[in-house]
């Protein structure tokens, strides 16, 4: 969604997070605050070592094979 949003660095996706509504956050997974219902936004470093883990090659075949199919 950051993406599509015009976010283009690792800061600009967190802080883009930071400002989607719970509602929203729940669509997505985010997880909940132990002992509440408000879901947190994954930190800047949760963020990045996600990206780190994902392999481009493979991410782009998945998003053109997604493509085609849709």
């Amino acid at each position: 969604m950051a993406l599509f949003a015009g976010r283009d660095n690792v800061a600009a996706v967190q802080r883009y997070a930071q400002f989607l509504t719970q509602t929203q956050r729940a669509w997505l997974g985010f997880p909940r605050k132990k002992g509440t219902s408000f879901r947190k936004v994954p930190s800047y470093s949760a963020l990045r070592n996600l990206l780190i883990r994902i392999d481009p090659h493979q991410l782009a075949d998945c998003l053109n094979r997604w493509l085609q199919a849709n």
